[in-house]
C-alpha cells in the first residue's frame, strides 16, 4: 500500500507542489490588488501559452520515440526527424490558431476596461512559467528513460487545458461579481489545474515505461530511422 511518502517521491506528485503554490500565489495577488475575473482570465491564457511552448521544445527534444497508432494519407509514420518536425509545425497551428482566437475574446473585455494590471499579470504567468519549466525537465527526464509515443505528446496539451479554459467561459459570466466569482474561478481552475497535470503525466510515465520494455528490441531501427 502506497504512504504518502511513496506519492511525494513520486516525480509527478513533485511539481505538483509548485502548481498548487502557483495558484495561490495568484489567488493572494488577485485579493492584494483586489481583481476583477478579467486579470485572471489573462493570467491562465498566459500558462495556457507556456504550456505549449514547453510542448513545442519537448517535441523538438525527443531522440528516440514511437509513432505507434499514427497515420497519414493510409500509412503509418515512421519515427523519423520528419515526423517530428511535421507533428511539431501542426501542433503550432492548430494549437496556435486556438489560442488566437482566445486572445481576441479577451481583447474585447479588455477593452472596456482601462486598468488591466499588466504588471501582476506577467508575474503571475512568470510563477507558472517556472512550474511547467519544472515538470518540462521531469518529462525530459522520462522521455530519455522511456521511448514516448509522439503522438501523446502531441494531443495530450489540448486534454491539460480543456478544463482550465472552460473555467474562463465560465469566469467570463461572472465578470460583474467579484467575490462570488473569484473563489469559485479560482477553486474550480486550481481543482481542475491539479487533476489535469496529475492525469497526463501518470499517463505518459505509464505509457512510456511500456514502450520501454515493449519495444527495446527496434531502438537501434529507430535510432537510425530520426538520425
Amino acid at each position: 500500500m502506497l504512504t504518502s511518502a511513496d506519492l511525494a517521491n513520486r516525480p509527478v506528485f513533485r511539481p505538483v507542489y509548485v502548481l498548487l503554490a502557483s495558484n495561490l500565489f495568484t489567488l493572494l495577488v488577485a485579493i492584494w490588488q483586489r481583481w476583477d475575473i478579467l486579470p485572471l482570465l489573462w493570467i491562465y491564457w498566459g500558462q495556457s501559452v507556456v504550456i505549449g511552448l514547453f510542448t513545442v521544445l519537448r517535441m523538438l527534444s525527443l531522440d528516440l520515440f514511437t509513432t505507434d497508432g499514427m497515420r497519414w494519407n493510409g500509412r503509418n509514420l515512421p519515427p523519423t526527424l520528419s515526423t517530428k518536425i511535421h507533428l511539431t509545425i501542426t501542433f503550432i497551428l492548430g494549437y496556435g490558431f486556438f489560442h488566437a482566437g482566445c486572445f481576441v475574446f479577451l481583447s474585447i473585455f479588455s477593452a472596456k476596461n482601462e486598468d488591466v494590471q499588466l504588471t501582476g499579470i506577467l508575474i503571475c504567468v512568470a510563477v507558472f512559467f517556472v512550474h511547467h519549466w519544472l515538470s518540462w525537465r521531469q518529462s525530459r527526464k522520462e522521455d530519455h528513460e522511456g521511448l514516448p509515443n509522439i503522438s501523446h505528446i502531441h494531443a495530450f496539451p489540448y486534454l491539460r487545458i480543456l478544463p482550465m479554459h472552460l473555467t474562463l467561459i465560465i469566469g467570463a459570466g461572472f465578470m460583474d461579481r467579484y467575490a462570488f466569482s473569484l473563489l469559485l474561478f479560482m477553486t474550480l481552475k486550481t481543482m481542475a489545474d491539479v487533476a489535469m497535470h496529475v492525469i497526463v503525466h501518470r499517463l505518459e510515465h505509464n505509457k512510456a515505461r511500456g514502450n520501454k520494455w515493449g519495444q527495446s528490441t527496434i531502438n537501434s531501427n529507430i535510432r537510425e530511422n530520426v538520425l
